[in-house]
């Protein structure tokens, strides 16, 4: 039982130092739909020369009853400052 007990205290403490990091993110509106390749899509739609996307995700929505999609970026570490974005 005492063996049990320190694998498990083990375990829970290497899920806590490996938990997951915080991520930024930004994201914009952009008209017609996701393309095949999201990420480099979005990547070239929200190009900025000043910040990194780790990733870009796309969401297809409808925005006043015209096709639109939602470009979600994923910027590296460390995060800008909350008015930079």
């Amino acid at each position: 039982m005492k063996f049990l007990c320190v694998l498990m205290f083990h375990v829970s403490n290497i899920v806590k130092v490996n938990g997951l990091t915080p991520v930024c993110k930004k994201h914009m509106i952009y008209p017609g739909k996701c393309a095949a390749d999201v990420n480099k899509q979005c990547q070239a739609e929200m190009k900025d020369r000043y910040t990194t996307y780790k990733r870009c995700d796309c969401e297809n929505t409808l925005w006043k009853r015209v096709e639109h999609h939602y470009c979600h970026c994923y910027i590296k570490l460390p995060c800008p400052k909350e008015g930079s974005l």
